[in-house]
C-alpha cells in the first residue's frame, strides 16, 4: 500500500453505536406510525397505517435490494400518498422518528484516535447510510460531537447512493484529488469492505466482538487504536504516487522520461483552445449567426474546454486542468482497449507505458464530456456535471485525468 493521506470511516458501529436500536428497523414502522396518527391526530385507519409499513418496507434495502437512495421527503411522499387527512410530509417525519429513542454511544477510544490521525495530517472523510426515511441532518444529530473532527462528510442520501456502491468513496476521493492507493475505508460490515473492493482501496474490518468474519478485507482490528498502527505502518517518506498506463499517440515515450504538467506546462488542448478564442467570443456576442450553423469540431471543443475550465477554477481548483494533464487508464486491461480502438481508426499508435504520477488525479465520466452549445449559460451548466460526477457508478466509460511530475516507468507494448 502507498502512503496513506485519507481515511474514510463508517459510523454506526465503527466510531460508534446506538443504544435501544431496533434489531431489524422494519419492527419499529408499525409503532412509529401508530405515534405519527396519535401526536398529529391524524384521521387514518389501521389498513391506512398498514399499506404504509408495507410501502416503507419496499425502500427498506435489506427486504428489497437496492443502491441507489432517496432522500426522506421523497420516500415519505410516497408512503403517505395514499392518506386523506391534512398533514404535511415534515411533520410526519419528525413524529415517525421521535417514536424511538436511539441514545448514541460514542466508543471510548473514537476521539482520541481521530485527533491522533489529525495530527499526523491524515484527512478523515465518513460515508455512512443513513436508516431509510431519517433526514440526513438527523441522523448526524447523533454525533455531532463527532462531526468537528471530519474533513469531509458523505451519505448515501448525499451522494445517492447506498453501499456497497462505489459513488460515494469516488465523490470523496475526487474531493481531495487522492487515489485509491492512498486511502483506506474502515467499516464494520460486509457492505463496507465491499464498497472498498469495488472502488479499489484497502480496507479494515472492525471486529469488536471478535467474530473473526473474513469478508475479504485488508485487515482486522479489534479496536480503533490498533488503526493507528496500519496508518503509521504505511505512512512511509514516500511521495503521493498514482501507478497508471498511458496509450502513446503522439510520438514514443522512454523509459525514465518525465512530463510535467500544470499551470505553466499544457497539453495539446490548450493550444487548439486558444487558437479558437476569437470564434467562441464571437458565437456568445452573436448566437443568432450561428443557429443553423454545424459548429466544426475544433470549435465544439473549445466551447466546451473553456466551459469546463471554468468551472474547475471557480468551484474545484483541486483537480487537474483538462488542458494540462494527461490522459490515462487505471489498469492494463483499459489501456489495451484504448490502444485497439485508436488503431481500429488508424490514429497513430506508438506504444502502451506504465507511469508514476505524483500529483493530482480526477475520475470522470467520459459520457458528461459534452459537444459546445451556443450559450455560455449551457455549457458551464454542463461543465458543472461533469465536475460533480454525480451517477457515477461501474457501468461508467472511466477518463482518469493526472496533472504534475510523470515519470515513465515502463515500455508494456510496443508497436
Amino acid at each position: 500500500m502507498n502512503n496513506i493521506n485519507l481515511i474514510v470511516f463508517d459510523i454506526g458501529e465503527t466510531l460508534m453505536e446506538y443504544k435501544n436500536m431496533p434489531n431489524v428497523w422494519i419492527d419499529f414502522y408499525l409503532d412509529a406510525f401508530i405515534n405519527v396518527r396519535q401526536k398529529l391526530n391524524l384521521n387514518l385507519s389501521d389498513k391506512d397505517i398498514s399499506l404504509s409499513v408495507e410501502k416503507l418496507k419496499f425502500y427498506n434495502p435489506r427486504v428489497n435490494y437496492r443502491e441507489t437512495d432517496y432522500p426522506s421527503e421523497t420516500i415519505f411522499n410516497d408512503v403517505t400518498a395514499h392518506w386523506k387527512c391534512r398533514f404535511t410530509v415534515s411533520d410526519v417525519i419528525g413524529a415517525f422518528f421521535s417514536s424511538i429513542k436511539l441514545t448514541p454511544y460514542i466508543y471510548p477510544e473514537t476521539i482520541e484516535v481521530l485527533e491522533k490521525l489529525k495530527s499526523e495530517n491524515i484527512k478523515i472523510a465518513v460515508l455512512t447510510d443513513v436508516p431509510t426515511g431519517m433526514p440526513d441532518e438527523l441522523h448526524k444529530s447523533y454525533f455531532k460531537e463527532l462531526l468537528k473532527y471530519f474533513d469531509m462528510y458523505v451519505s448515501s442520501v448525499s451522494c445517492g447512493y447506498r453501499k456497497p456502491n462505489p459513488k460515494g468513496l469516488q465523490d470523496i476521493a475526487g474531493y481531495f484529488s487522492i487515489s485509491a492507493d492512498n486511502m483506506i475505508f474502515v467499516g464494520d460490515e460486509e457492505k463496507d469492505i465491499q464498497t472498498a473492493k469495488r472502488f479499489g482501496c484497502a480496507s479494515v474490518l472492525i471486529d469488536r466482538y471478535n467474530s473473526n468474519i473474513d469478508f475479504g478485507q485488508n485487515y482486522t482490528i479489534k479496536n480503533l487504536n490498533e488503526l493507528i498502527n496500519i496508518a503509521q505502518i504505511t505512512q512511509k517518506n514516500i511521495e503521493q504516487q498514482l501507478f497508471a498506463y498511458h496509450v502513446v499517440t503522439e510520438k514514443p515515450m522512454r523509459i525514465g522520461q518525465h512530463i510535467i504538467f500544470d499551470e505553466n506546462h499544457h497539453n495539446g488542448i490548450w493550444q487548439r483552445v486558444n487558437e479558437k478564442l476569437d470564434i467562441v467570443n464571437d458565437i456568445y456576442n452573436h448566437p443568432e449567426k450561428y443557429g443553423n450553423v454545424e459548429l466544426e469540431h475544433h470549435t465544439s471543443v473549445a466551447l466546451r474546454e473553456l466551459a469546463l475550465e471554468k468551472i474547475r477554477l471557480n468551484k474545484y481548483p483541486n483537480y487537474p486542468s483538462r488542458m494540462a494533464c494527461l490522459y490515462v487508464s487505471k489498469t492494463i486491461e483499459d489501456a489495451e482497449k484504448w490502444f485497439k480502438y485508436f488503431v481500429s481508426i488508424n490514429r497513430p499508435t506508438f506504444q502502451i507505458v506504465k507511469l508514476k504520477v505524483n500529483g493530482n488525479v480526477f475520475y470522470g465520466d467520459a459520457e458528461k464530456c459534452f459537444d459546445g452549445k451556443l450559450t455560455e449559460r449551457e455549457n458551464l451548466i454542463l461543465a458543472e456535471m461533469y465536475w460533480e460526477n454525480k451517477n457515477f457508478d461501474k457501468t461508467s466509460i472511466v477518463e482518469i485525468l493526472v496533472d504534475g511530475d510523470i515519470e515513465v516507468i515502463k515500455i508494456v507494448n510496443e508497436v
